[in-house]
């Protein structure tokens, strides 16, 4: 199974472009994997049909579990001038979440994005929105698929369409997100979930 994270991602990255103050969107990655890779190439192309004149820095910080080393990068970042951060760094993304959790304490308009579960009560404040895969759900697809005789030995993937991925808005911000946006969302959602809009991906 190929999950299509990468549509939920696109539209994180439509929305860090139009909420963005400073034109500056920040990525933080643990390895650096062709998925992960794969991901990013989602977000800056929202980010640039959005906003073509923005700019997406990145980080690696070489791991999952460095929650140190995450919120390092995102301070990095933020200092670099990003204001909105995705992380796909597993359990380090917890030191994304506290960074940028003590940068809006100190006055500072920035948020963040959880990435393949609902992220959203971990850091209420600042999490904008989650990329979220449901997994028990695919195998539930996959063993309805083998049920009706419509399995095919090839690889399967998986996204909006087939309610395994999705973008999970943290009700705590939908105040922040401005109405035009959320309606652009939603168009864009419903363009992905018809097959007429293919979100950019790398090739693995």
């Amino acid at each position: 199974m190929v999950f299509e994270l990468e549509q939920s991602i696109y539209l994180c990255g439509v929305m860090a472009a139009r909420m963005t103050g400073s034109g500056t969107l920040g990525l933080i990655g643990g390895i650096d994997l062709p998925s992960i890779r794969s991901t990013f190439i989602a977000f800056r192309a929202g980010v640039h049909a959005a906003r073509p004149d923005a700019v997406v820095r990145e980080v690696f910080i070489g791991n999952f579990d460095d929650t140190a080393a995450a919120g390092e990068a995102a301070r990095a970042l933020m200092e670099e001038g990003a204001d909105l951060l995705l992380h796909q760094a597993n359990d380090a993304g917890r030191g994304v979440f506290r960074a940028v959790s003590q940068r809006a304490k100190r006055g500072g308009r920035v948020f963040a994005f959880g990435t393949n579960r609902n992220q959203n009560e971990m850091a209420p404040a600042v999490v904008l929105a989650s990329a979220t895969l449901d997994i028990p759900a695919a195998f539930v697809e996959v063993a309805g698929r083998v049920r009706d005789g419509a399995f095919r030995p090839e690889p399967l993937r998986l996204g909006m369409a087939e309610g395994i991925v999705a973008l999970e808005i943290n009700p705590a911000l939908r105040g922040e997100i401005p109405p035009p946006v959320l309606t652009e969302l939603a168009e864009l959602e419903r363009r992905i979930r018809a097959g007429e809009f293919q979100v950019p991906r790398g090739s693995f």
